[in-house]
């Protein structure tokens, strides 16, 4: 039912093409009644017979409907389609922005990869074995949501106090009275994180360093292809993350995206994303808690089967499906929509700067004026319907 009553909130969203056209054609009507009045006068005082036929075919076969008809029936056509494809609309511009994007910036962990995080290997540090290392990572991991923390869910008998999670950084807690962090070199040594690896995740206790974890995650079969058809579309693409379990060259390997930021916080994941729009339309594509203030930031956003209310929220559009392989043809099919809206409006315009003048000279028979109104709006529709299919 929600999804439903979403969708219908989208498809009744006004663009602003469509507020335009509403506009124009309020005056419009206005303008044509005047100008069959005008008729009317002039071929009266003509002496012609026909002044009253000729007035009504100028109010006849002018088409106000397919100038109002032109933007929503489009739009109505493509929100039927996203949901048809798994794609529920939160906000009704989410077309309209779509159509407008130049850059997508992506979420790594759980967009881009399956979120099936893995530890590779545990290099202990100190005079403690693996096995507790892991044990005291399970610990503190449990409190995260972070896809990362999946990959230390493990049973544990350490009890963690005052646990305070820091948002694209780590896990902080304190274990029998030493104070314990997890999470990014940096976030878990400070100023003595020189010279570890970044693409590792630290354990630290009381500042010093118990056990370095290599990750390793499942990369999306479609991450590659997808990227490469938006950069086929003339598209440029980023990624905004906050771990570093992988280096800029093997994401640029595996993932083909040509701006890459690891190691973010949040507000680093703003700052860069404002960055990006300068002169740049955005959109941003997350699954986590992390991207939702890049999310509320950017032009638009699109959430990938989320696992928290709070990102699905922030997004302007939720995919259900965990496939985000459908994104090139969400854009081309907002592209195609707004196409479509120009060409429905262009129409309507061409037809009545045409079919009018011929009216005023009494060169349009009743019969054809009514049936040229019905076939302008006829054409309208059946134009929109070509946005029942999502591009291939």
């Amino acid at each position: 039912m929600q999804i439903s009553r979403l969708n219908d909130q989208a498809a009744s969203w006004r663009p602003h093409w469509a507020q335009l056209a509403d506009r124009t054609a309020s005056w419009f009507v206005a303008a044509v009644m005047l100008i069959a009045l005008a008729a009317g006068v002039y071929w009266y005082l003509a002496d012609s017979p026909a002044y009253i036929v000729i007035a009504l075919t100028v109010l006849v076969v002018s088409c106000p409907c397919a100038l109002s008809l032109a933007t929503p029936v489009a739009y109505s056509v493509a929100c039927a389609t996203l949901q048809r494809a798994g794609v529920v609309l939160r906000h009704g511009a989410f077309l309209e922005r779509a159509a407008a994007t130049t850059v997508v910036v992506f979420d790594k962990t759980g967009t881009l990869t399956e979120a099936a995080v893995q530890v590779a290997h545990i290099t202990a540090l100190q005079d403690v074995s693996a096995e507790e290392c892991f044990a005291l990572a399970s610990a503190l991991e449990a409190n995260s949501e972070h896809p990362i923390a999946l990959a230390f869910d493990a049973p544990h008998s350490f009890v963690v106090d005052r646990v305070h999670v820091f948002p694209g950084l780590g896990v902080e807690g304190e274990i029998d009275g030493h104070v314990y962090r997890i999470g990014q070199p940096a976030f878990a040594l400070g100023a003595a994180a020189t010279g570890f690896d970044s693409a590792r995740v630290i354990l630290a206790r009381d500042g010093l360093a118990l056990a370095s974890f290599a990750l390793q995650d499942r990369v999306r079969p479609d991450a590659l292809t997808t990227v490469e058809a938006l950069h086929i579309s003339g598209l440029q693409t980023a990624l905004l993350t906050g771990d570093s379990t992988m280096s800029e060259s093997q994401i640029r390997d595996q993932f083909g995206i040509r701006q890459i930021y690891t190691g973010l916080s949040p507000e680093d994941k703003v700052h860069v994303l404002r960055q990006l729009q300068q002169g740049q339309f955005v959109m941003m594509v997350g699954d986590g808690i992390n991207d939702t203030a890049a999310m509320a930031a950017a032009d638009t956003s699109l959430a990938i089967a989320p696992r928290d209310s709070f990102v699905q929220n922030a997004a302007d559009a939720v995919l259900v499906g965990n496939h985000p392989g459908i994104l090139p043809s969400i854009l081309a099919l907002a592209r195609r929509c707004r196409r479509v809206i120009r060409q429905n409006v262009a129409w309507s315009v061409c037809y009545n700067f045409s079919v009018i003048p011929l009216a005023l000279a009494g060169l349009i028979p009743p019969w054809l004026a009514a049936l040229g109104m019905s076939l302008s709006s006829l054409l309208v529709v059946a134009n929109a319907s070509r946005l029942r299919r999502m591009p291939s």
